[in-house]
């Protein structure tokens, strides 16, 4: 009994500073790429993050963060070109990745936030914008006739970040079972 009591204080323990550590962490992002104050709650850069997929729309994909500002979620993708112009194809994955909030956390989003290397840009997600993503998603499956997959090894599938939610994975593709994103509770 006493045994299990150590076992239980300890984990209480170690998640309490697992959950500092990640605070501060949290905090140290937010002040060196001066975002939005608001909780991180969910990372790319320095862990890989499961996909937010999204069955209705055929689309999957990982923002290099999640912000809740005042319980209203922010994706946030970063760029490294030396050109702080914005780019069609940014704003359209920018896009895409608001469409996934949208659909994985059954939650409005008002805009997302591109950063190119620390100029910053807020992007609408309007009707207009979303319009525009759903054509050209349109666009790229009506000439699509063949797996983009280039290979037939399970292996490369079983080590892809990408493996949980791709219609390709020669793994397993029986999506019934797993449950991918847990619903964000304010």
């Amino acid at each position: 009994m006493v045994n299990i009591l150590f076992i239980l204080i300890g984990i209480i323990v170690l998640s309490l500073i697992l959950f500092l550590i990640f605070r501060k962490l949290s905090r140290k992002i937010k002040n060196d790429n001066k975002l939005p104050s608001g909780n991180i709650f969910r990372t790319d850069l320095n862990k890989p993050s499961k996909a937010l997929v999204s069955d209705k729309y055929r689309l999957i994909g990982k923002p290099d963060y999640l912000l809740n500002v005042n319980g209203k979620i922010i994706p946030v993708e970063f760029k490294t070109s030396s050109n702080n112009k914005l780019k069609d194809g940014h704003v359209l994955q920018l896009a895409s990745y608001c469409l996934l909030v949208e659909e994985c956390f059954k939650q409005k989003v008002d805009y997302g936030i591109l950063d190119y290397n620390g100029v910053k840009y807020e992007i609408p997600f309007n009707d207009d914008l979303k319009n525009e993503l759903l054509k050209v998603l349109f666009e790229i499956r009506s000439v699509r006739e063949k797996p983009l997959r280039n290979h037939e090894n399970p292996g490369r599938c079983l080590n892809c970040s990408y493996n949980y939610g791709c219609p390709e994975n020669l793994i397993n593709n029986n999506m019934e079972d797993e449950v991918f994103i847990k619903k964000f509770d304010k």
